[in-house]
């Protein structure tokens, strides 16, 4: 953790990192980190700035199997955002909880800006926070201008207090097999193979704000992604999932960051679990939960 009059509270500039926590405040832009970042396993949470409340993206950066949880800004991003030229590629990555008191709650790409997220997860993120009417787009906020591109990914349960956009604002290019709750502001252009629209994922929750992304074992998302090959480019999913499950489980990969068929309703109580009945007693959703904290400590 650390504090910066300026930019990268706690990191800045460019770098890269592997495993571990990263959180910090700024006045003005990235609070936990701000620059061109290369991020692999790790969490970024409780960062506060003015812009970027997580990440200020910069350049070519990449997060990959990555946590961004807990941020604020008091402009816009909350959890992640995309600067003006920049590109940043985000696989597996689990953008929940963060705020912003202006646009993008979750994750704000700036005109002139390019994002690509496949095996995405962006719920439980506000915009709007202070309720003034000035923000949109709890999940995603896509400028005029920039480019966000989606692929096996749930953008879902977001909120925006004026109401208008609560899971998104501005364009989004579908790379297929995305699920999408609420579209209110939101426009889809690309690929609609596979898309869910309108749909409730069935998120695991447990234990207040803390949730992993992971679905029920009933949720539409279950083996709803790309039929290829995973790992294999394009619009297959990762190979991996952001806790490093290997995907398919099953005949398809699932929507989203986690792998959830591959913890939930195999029978063994695992670390991320607080129990698992098993399969066989078909009750997986209710016998079988995630424990985030858990989860959240041993990172």
């Amino acid at each position: 953790a650390g504090t910066a009059s300026g930019r990268g509270g706690g990191v800045y500039g460019n770098c890269s990192i592997s495993g571990g926590s990263v959180s910090g405040a700024a006045t003005v832009e990235g609070g936990g980190i701000y620059g061109q970042v290369e991020i692999s396993d790790a969490q970024v949470n409780n960062g506060t700035a003015g812009d970027g409340g997580g990440i200020y993206a910069l350049g070519v950066s990449s997060l990959t199997r990555v946590q961004v949880f807990a941020n604020l800004a008091t402009g816009a991003g909350g959890g992640v955002l995309v600067g003006a030229g920049a590109a940043a590629t985000l696989r597996n990555v689990v953008v929940r909880n963060n705020r912003a008191r202006s646009d993008g709650g979750g994750l704000l790409v700036r005109a002139g800006g390019a994002a690509v997220a496949n095996n995405a997860s962006i719920l439980r993120n506000t915009a709007d926070d202070d309720a003034n009417g000035s923000g949109d787009g709890g999940g995603v906020a896509v400028e005029l201008g920039a480019d966000l591109a989606l692929g096996n990914s749930i953008v879902a349960q977001n909120f925006d207090n004026g109401g208008e956009a609560p899971d998104g604002s501005g364009t989004v290019d579908s790379a297929g097999h995305n699920l999408f709750e609420e579209i209110a502001g939101l426009a889809i252009a690309g690929d609609p193979t596979g898309n869910l629209v309108g749909v409730d994922p069935g998120f695991q929750a447990l234990l207040g704000l803390f949730f992993s992304g992971a679905v029920h074992p009933d949720s539409p998302a279950i083996q709803a992604g790309s039929p290829l090959l995973p790992g294999s480019g394009g619009s297959a999913c990762e190979a991996d999932d952001v806790f490093g499950a290997a995907r398919p489980l099953g005949p398809r990969c699932d929507i989203g960051a986690v792998e959830s068929s591959a913890y939930c309703g195999n029978g063994i109580t695992e670390w991320s679990e607080e129990c698992d009945a098993g399969a066989a007693t078909a009750v997986c959703g209710s016998d079988c939960r995630f424990v985030d904290l858990i989860r959240d400590a041993q990172w």
